[in-house]
């Protein structure tokens, strides 16, 4: 093959889409590959700033003027300039570059569809978008404004016992499990009395958190001694998926994996050296920040542009530590201080990751990247395994974050574990190794300790092995909700009374799509963990509008109350028995209405996840959207499915076994619904059949 020189570049197209770039050095290979994104993904690019910098309303006209409001208060575009300008050349140039191979493709007829459906005109591309790109999955993984309102009036408003109690470090899984604090039946019971003449309305944030699964074996575990990466990310579902694949070479760096159009980083992949894959780690990244009366403030007026209508002023008020909430925390008022707007909380170090050469030198990219806050597990091509976090991880008090970062060598770092497997899933694989210093508000274990329950079993893994893995649907985590439904099926009524004993006798422990169970016992939990806690935080609920209990991993308070069952708290309830049972059949009952016998709903017949366009529900509906997704697995599963969300991406790599790698994801390499490519992996998905990372082969 001929040698490309410095300014050269080569674009192919391999099977499903995929282009593959390669270069005579990185800025004509960021060229070509902003390119390739603009020719597939230019309006989900465009979406994304839009939405990252408030303004939607400029394409969409007033449909949008509370979103881009709600965005306005953050100064996302002005950060993003600024972080772009403190930018090293180098990766400044990258950016450039991309910027110049997005306008060259975006200048050429025609123009994606839904600009012609829109008539509208693609605008240019700047190299600070590229930034406000990344702000926008910050804002998606790490700002938690809900939690840390959850904090701050438990905090204020309960007695210390029961705040503590209510906000566990982790919960029976965990790596180092916590079963919760002793019930402070004393405390907990006066709460529940002086508050019974308060009214209670629902305060439990439901929707299952998001979930990520990443996880690699060593030598010692698999079948040829090679190490294996695997990786799934979860995030909303839609068309065009969130991520698409990448495939880029020049004398510097390469990479095959995944992307996020608009944002020129492999996110997860492998160099032929080294793989690696990443889960969100809830970084403490937020504080709400009391304003007193005599703090300066400064105003600020956002000029809303809205298509077909007039312009929308919009006033917000700023401190030094961040945009005053128009809606106050227990009467006052506060500043959301959030840690991306800090200076230097953005750059593109990432982009080193194609030059890495051994775990080592991966886990320095991860040390050096600014940007959301993430778990990163990597392997190298001689076996060895490392986990850490990456990102900048500030350090803080109860009160506000400080712009001092935790320096690299407080962050948490495991390198060849002696079992041989390393397992990330957005809960710490260790609190005690530095991960207070970073994180807060931890998800549920389950999936972690269901990992490493698997992969520490067996020592022949190889890439099919782990690729089915990726879909194991054990529900484990209702097993509690199971065993104590089956102490109250014969307090229900005799009409639902035996399809319930059905149910509980006959489930496998599966959440798979046909299984039977899961729908009834999920539920099960949410109204139990609803009523106790809407009566228990009735006090929080008065006291601020806003609140929310947004606690992530409840589990131990749920299943210490529910298991204890203390005399003194059941009573404000009518007593545990009556009060179980009594949610047992209302859930049966809800059910029941809406889907039938209970003993013949399907998990499938519960939930699906549609896969809709942001134009989909018009008449176009038929074309843009595609089939709905059947969960293989239910809210707790490694393959982990919710309302709306579940795996936007699998990839399984050993590096420099990359004929042998494999991936997956819902959608399509195009985001044009005129392409062949717009629904094609969405079919494989469907059929749960991976496609290969290279098809050409290794580098």
């Amino acid at each position: 093959m001929r040698m490309l020189t410095p300014g050269q570049s080569r674009i192919r197209r391999g099977p499903l889409g995929v282009r593959t770039v390669t270069a005579g050095c990185a800025t004509s290979a960021y060229e070509a590959w902003g390119r390739v994104d603009a020719r597939g993904r230019y309006f989900q690019m465009d979406l994304a700033r839009r939405l990252a910098a408030g303004r939607l309303s400029e394409l969409v006209g007033p449909m949008a003027v509370q979103v881009d409001r709600a965005q306005r208060r953050f100064p996302m575009s002005a950060t993003a300039d600024a972080a772009y300008a403190a930018l090293p050349d180098d990766q400044r140039d990258l950016l450039d570059a991309y910027a110049r191979g997005v306008n060259a493709a975006r200048r050429r007829r025609p123009w994606p569809v839904e600009y012609v459906l829109l008539r509208a005109r693609p605008r240019p591309w700047r190299p600070a978008d590229s930034l406000l790109v990344m702000l926008s999955m910050y804002q998606q993984l790490a700002l938690d404004e809900d939690g840390e309102r959850t904090r701050q009036v438990l905090d204020a408003t309960l007695p210390p016992a029961v705040a503590a109690f209510l906000r566990p470090r982790g919960d029976e899984y965990a790596a180092e499990p916590d079963f919760g604090a002793p019930v402070p039946v004393e405390e907990l019971a006066r709460v529940l009395a002086e508050s019974a003449d308060l009214p209670s309305r629902p305060v439990v944030d439901l929707a299952p958190t998001g979930a990520s699964n990443c996880w690699a074996v060593g030598p010692s575990r698999t079948r040829d001694g090679r190490a294996i990466l695997a990786n799934d990310m979860h995030l909303g579902l839609g068309v065009p998926n969130v991520f698409h694949r990448v495939d880029v070479t020049y004398p510097e760096g390469r990479g095959a994996g995944f992307a996020v159009p608009g944002m020129p980083l492999v996110i997860c992949g492998s160099n032929g050296r080294v793989a690696w894959g990443l889960a969100n780690v809830p970084g403490d990244c937020t504080r709400l920040v009391p304003v007193g009366p005599d703090e300066p403030t400064t105003e600020r007026a956002e000029v809303i542009g809205v298509r077909g209508a007039e312009p929308v002023r919009a006033l917000f008020r700023d401190t030094a530590d961040g945009t005053v909430l128009d809606d106050p925390l227990l009467g006052r008022p506060v500043a959301t201080q959030w840690s991306a707007l800090f200076p230097g909380g953005l750059n593109l170090a990432w982009s080193a990751m194609l030059a890495a050469g051994s775990v080592d030198e991966a886990v320095d990219v991860a040390h050096r990247h600014a940007g959301p806050p993430l778990a990163i597990v990597a392997v190298d091509a001689d076996g060895h395994l490392a986990q850490t976090v990456a990102g900048r991880f500030h350090t803080r008090s109860a009160e506000r974050l400080h712009e001092e970062t935790v320096p690299p060598a407080r962050l948490p770092l495991f390198r060849d574990p002696p079992s041989g497997v390393a397992v990330w899933t957005n809960d710490p694989p260790a609190l005690a190794a530095g991960m207070d210093e970073v994180g807060a508000n931890y998800p549920a274990s389950y999936r972690r300790h269901r990992l490493a329950e698997v992969l520490t079993g067996r020592d022949d893994w190889d890439e099919a092995g782990l690729f089915a893995l990726q879909r194991d649907s054990r529900g484990g985590f209702y097993d509690f909700y199971r065993d104590l439904a089956a102490g109250y099926v014969d307090a229900l009524d005799p009409g639902p009374r035996a399809e319930v004993r059905a149910v509980v006798d006959g489930w496998d422990g599966d959440n798979g799509p046909d299984s039977v169970g899961p729908a009834l016992f999920a539920e099960f939990r949410r109204y139990l963990q609803e009523e106790l806690l809407a009566r228990i935080l009735r006090t929080c609920a008065a006291a601020d509008e806003r609140f929310r209990y947004a606690w992530r991993s409840p589990e131990p308070v749920l299943r210490r109350l529910l298991g204890e069952r203390p005399a003194a708290i059941g009573a404000h309830f009518g007593g545990w028995d009556t009060f179980i049972a009594g949610q047992l059949g209302r859930v049966a009952a809800d059910l029941r209405a809406a889907h039938g016998p209970l003993d013949r709903l399907r998990w499938r017949d519960f939930l699906t996840i549609p896969m809709n366009h942001p134009m989909g529900g018009t008449r176009l509906t038929r074309w843009l959207n595609l089939p709905p997704i059947v969960p293989d697995g239910g809210f707790e599963s490694v393959a982990a499915f919710g309302p709306g969300r579940g795996p936007v991406q699998r990839l399984v790599v050993s590096p420099g076994a990359e004929p042998s790698a494999l991936v997956q994801m819902p959608g399509g390499q195009s985001g044009s619904p005129l392409s062949p490519h717009y629904r094609d992996h969405h079919r494989r998905w469907r059929r749960t059949v991976p496609a290969a990372l290279r098809p050409s082969g290794g580098w």
